[in-house]
């Protein structure tokens, strides 16, 4: 479930990859191609790819019922610390789903990358099978999500649980994930917040 680092030029600053066994078994891997990567990219990657994935899937139930459950689970780490005060690293796979590692042929593959266009500006591609969108589509953005929760370090993991809660009062409040240019304007929203509270924009890099 680990990525390497590799240097390469060009705006791609990371891609991640979730390989599907079948419908409950995936692996994911990121690989980073700068070597100082921040964690704030990685979590900014996070919600690009979670808002190209609700926009595929429209207006639907299947995207409104992914977008909530998303919400509850930063929710739930948001208002229920660890005793030290640390966010909780809490599983939201649903049951039987695992992450693993594995020699057999994927049967799906979800690969989407990120791309620096500029010293703020930040967009993503995405490479997606068709079929059964409804169950793969939602699921490729939790396994990326538990992937996270086990890497980041507690700080990024704590700056991942301030910027998702613009991201998602964006997405319920404010705009529509059914628009194209959605996931860039959540993006915008919620890094004009953190910087409104003062909150820390770096923390230390090197995710992978």
């Amino acid at each position: 479930m680990g990525g390497t680092f590799k240097q390469i030029s060009g705006g791609t600053m990371c891609r991640v990859e979730i390989n599907f066994f079948d419908r409950e078994r995936a692996w994911v891997g990121i690989i980073a191609y700068l070597f100082d990567i921040r964690e704030l990219d990685v979590i900014r990657f996070f919600a690009m790819f979670m808002a190209k994935i609700l926009f595929t899937l429209g207006n639907s139930n299947t995207a409104s019922a992914l977008l909530l459950n998303v919400y509850d689970h930063f929710v739930a780490m948001a208002n229920y610390p660890l005793e030290d005060g640390s966010v909780a690293r809490i599983n939201v796979l649903q049951k039987g789903q695992k992450m693993v590692d594995s020699n057999e042929p994927p049967q799906r593959i979800y690969r989407s990358q990120f791309y620096g266009t500029n010293a703020l500006d930040r967009e993503i591609d995405l490479s997606m099978p068709l079929g059964e969108e409804n169950h793969f589509a939602p699921a490729a953005v939790m396994f990326f999500l538990q992937y996270l929760l086990l890497n980041l370090s507690d700080k990024g993991l704590r700056l991942m649980v301030s910027y998702m809660k613009h991201v998602l009062d964006y997405y319920l409040h404010i705009g529509d994930y059914g628009k194209l240019r959605a996931g860039f304007e959540a993006d915008q929203y919620a890094l004009n917040m953190l910087l409104e509270a003062g909150g820390e924009r770096d923390p230390n890099p090197g995710l992978m």
